[in-house]
């Protein structure tokens, strides 16, 4: 059933709150005609918050505000569209949603997944146990279903994983869209606002990633606490952040926590750690921001096993960011979703399986921004050289850095071909990029980089 009318933002964020639990997985199409695959985990008043997949295994969150949201339908094409949310008019149809309530429901249910050869994601509600089990049934009886487990990053664990019934979570799925993939997921609930979290580190990426914690909803105000070595700083984040705890590191007793975030600088963290009064309590989450700490000194220093490390970059402060992160080992799937959604509140966010590629990532993106104001501030310069004003050729220049980004995202030519493009034989474009050439501008740009990892490594010490 087709709608005769055109909805606004506001109307169509009141449809898609109102059929949130309807509504799961989806293909959310965008403004600038880009889409996400996944489902929808929350819609705000401010945005709608997705858990992307990618070849249907998980891939992070996205929060996407509604303004750039253009439509929300199920499926990746028309022919297997279930139910379309669009701002030009609305399509709806029933979605089948099964809810278990028996131990004979379950099992009919997981012996119809097992004949289809469907992969599935289990959700456990035991405390002890990991909250998700992905792959395909191996065996189903009376009582229990044995799952061929996947980790986050996509390996197939060796053991398969039992589950008693009576452990697992209601669940939800369109069979009609998911047996044309061969598959069927469940929804995942988001689940951490009563999540407490300490930052050791009021700094600008601690200040950055509470002020996206908190727009996006994803903790209670009451439930950041924030906390700096500097005096004179208290009063004006007691302002920022009324409604949060603020302390000073030196009176610091005990963390109340259920993750503590490092945010001090790699320098400082030995200095740090030794004056901590206290130990961790065993279940408390440690997510490192630090560049150049691995894992293994944060564990020694800290005497604490569940660490997280990360490096953002600072972009995050306009939840533009980019964090690349590893865990390590005991890290529950539960545990690690849970830090996922927090660091994509601040962009985007990329799991790497070999914490050495994290110095690598330091110097790529954590100190990436800093090579892209360096270019452009020569190019400013020139500008102002050749006579044209300095306001004028900041525009000039920053106008043409965002049209080249969107380039090279909705093209598909490589680099070398776009450069072909502007590049014509005997022309402006040429003559500069001779003169980068005979100066070896470009192994110049990547020795930097490396001697950026180089310290990156120099920072563990």
């Amino acid at each position: 059933m087709a709608a005769d009318k055109t909805y606004s933002d506001k109307e169509f964020k009141k449809i898609i709150q109102k059929h949130i639990d309807r509504i799961d997985f989806v293909k959310v199409n965008l403004e600038d005609d880009s889409s996400i695959l996944g489902f929808i985990v929350k819609a705000s008043d401010d945005f709608l918050m997705i858990e992307e997949t990618n070849d249907f295994s998980l891939a992070g969150t996205k929060i996407v505000p509604y303004e750039r949201v253009s439509g929300i339908r199920h499926g990746l094409s028309d022919k297997v569209s279930k139910m379309i949310y669009s701002k030009e008019g609305l399509i709806k149809l029933n979605q089948k949603i099964i809810k278990n309530t028996s131990l004979k429901d379950f099992e009919e249910l997981f012996n119809s997944i097992r004949k289809q050869n469907f992969h599935c994601i289990v959700e456990s509600k035991k405390k002890e146990e990991e909250l998700f089990s992905i792959g395909e049934i191996l065996e189903v009886n009376e009582k229990s279903v044995i799952i061929k487990n996947y980790s986050p990053v996509g390996k197939i664990d060796k053991k398969p994983r039992k589950i008693n019934f009576k452990h697992i979570e209601i669940i939800n799925f369109n069979d009609n869209y998911f047996c044309s993939f061969q598959k069927i997921h469940i929804r995942i609930k988001i689940k951490n606002t009563n999540m407490k979290i300490a930052i050791i580190g009021a700094g600008n990426m601690g200040l950055s990633f509470s002020k996206s914690f908190l727009k996006y909803e994803l903790i209670k105000p009451e439930n950041l606490h924030l906390i700096t070595r500097n005096q004179a700083k208290i009063q004006k984040i007691s302002e920022e952040f009324p409604k949060s705890k603020i302390s000073l590191f030196e009176n610091l007793n005990a963390i109340d926590a259920d993750l503590i975030i490092i945010a001090v600088k790699p320098q400082d963290f030995q200095k740090t750690a030794e004056n901590i009064k206290f130990s961790f309590k065993e279940n408390q989450m440690i997510l490192s921001i630090m560049a150049g700490i691995k894992i293994e000194k944060i564990q020694h220093l800290l005497n604490h096993k569940l660490v997280v490390r990360a490096m953002p970059n600072s972009p995050t402060l306009l939840g533009m960011g980019i964090t690349g992160y590893t865990s390590a080992q005991g890290i529950s799937f539960n545990q690690l979703m849970n830090i996922e959604r927090l660091l994509n509140s601040t962009g985007r966010s990329v799991y790497l399986e070999n914490e050495e590629l994290l110095d690598g990532v330091t110097a790529l993106s954590g100190s990436g921004p800093a090579y892209f104001y360096y270019i452009v501030d020569a190019m400013i310069k020139a500008g102002t050289e050749m006579g044209i004003d300095e306001n004028l050729s900041k525009l000039f220049v920053k106008q043409t850095m965002l049209g080249a980004y969107h380039l090279i995202n909705n093209s598909d030519k490589s680099l070398e071909d776009l450069i072909k493009d502007v590049a014509s034989k005997g022309g402006t474009t040429e003559a500069a990029l001779k003169t980068f050439e005979e100066n070896n501008f470009k192994e110049i740009l990547q020795q930097g980089i490396l001697n950026a990892e180089k310290r990156a490594k120099e920072l563990n010490g």
